[in-house]
């Protein structure tokens, strides 16, 4: 059997040297993303639950009212971790990437990393990514897109990696 195309994400700083494999989803990541999105979407509409809770401390915010973590956590999380195909972590990293990252976790990496590593997910998997959704409606609408908006179109994966390094 072939395996699907995939693209690494190598992030390095002071605290986190890892390297991620994501791959074309398959049928069995589709699965998994959509639970991790329903137990995610079950966290936060319980303002008792641990994540709600993490969020409310962290923000000073109701989840309701913080769509930027509810869009997060709710789209990003579950894509970025069903369709990892490999984690490599350095040896002396001080935080360790797993592929079982609780949403608290993941919340907790660098913000470079998420945006490289969900940019190569929805790359191999264009039918996921919700960003496409806001892109239609602005245009739809008239509006202008963003210079980011406008880089997302057409995207291919470069090179089969991208690092950062701070």
């Amino acid at each position: 059997m072939l395996a699907p195309p995939s693209a690494t994400v190598h992030f390095k700083d002071e605290q986190l040297d890892v390297t991620v494999e994501v791959r074309r989803a398959t049928v069995l990541d589709g699965i998994r993303r959509a639970a991790l999105t329903a137990d995610v979407s079950k966290a936060l509409g319980d303002d008792d639950s641990p994540l709600s809770q993490f969020l409310k401390k962290e923000t000073g915010l109701e989840i309701t009212a913080s769509i930027a973590a509810y869009t997060l956590l709710r789209f990003t999380y579950p894509s970025c971790l069903a369709c990892v195909a490999n984690v490599t972590n350095a040896t002396d990293s001080e935080f360790k990437v797993e592929t079982s990252l609780t949403p608290i976790d993941f919340l907790s990496l660098p913000e470079l990393f998420i945006e490289a590593w969900e940019d190569q997910v929805y790359i191999l998997n264009p039918h996921w990514d919700y960003r496409k959704l806001f892109t239609k409606a602005k245009v739809e609408a008239g509006e202008n897109l963003t210079p980011e908006e406008k880089l997302g179109e057409g995207k291919e994966p470069v090179g089969n990696e991208i690092s950062t390094t701070d």
